[in-house]
């Protein structure tokens, strides 16, 4: 599987996004590699950041990523953002008049899929790669309030 990232840039900022239509595991974690390498690449290009963000937005089905400093409210990012969207996240959601029984498990599905990524190469190659050239944190995020800081890959 190969996804389609649209830019959208003006010369300050710089937003990838892509969307994932099916709920196959396998292409989610394809998806979620592919969303972290570009999350890296554009990480290298930004100065004075810390923290690695990836911040869910559940009912949208989106994954917002973006590099900051930790001494900033959640948001606060350095002109780029990578956006992947689950669109069966938000498909089912909205087919089940926004549940909170679905909410729980649409969440309880990218959760576990964002803690494994980190362990998945080429991830965990890249996060590490960074820990070694600076102070390095990841938070995860639920529209923007911090949810849990996990440890980085060994």
């Amino acid at each position: 599987m190969v996804l389609e990232w649209d830019v959208e840039t003006d010369g300050t900022m710089r937003y990838a996004n892509a969307r994932i239509a099916g709920e196959d595991p396998n292409e989610w974690a394809a998806a979620m590699a592919a969303w972290w390498t570009q999350l890296c690449e554009h990480a290298l290009e930004a100065e004075d950041w810390d923290t690695i963000v990836a911040d869910l937005w559940i009912e949208t089905g989106r994954l917002i990523g973006h590099v900051q400093r930790s001494d900033q409210a959640v948001g606060n990012d350095r002109g780029f953002r990578v956006c992947l969207t689950f669109l069966h996240v938000s498909n089912a959601l909205y087919q089940d008049d926004f549940s909170a029984t679905t909410r729980a498990a649409q969440q309880a599905r990218l959760d576990r899929l964002l803690d494994a990524s980190i362990h998945q190469e080429p991830t965990r190659s890249m996060l590490m790669t960074f820990a070694t050239r600076r102070p390095l944190r990841l938070w995860w995020c639920m529209e923007g309030a911090k949810i849990a800081i996990p440890d980085l890959p060994t």
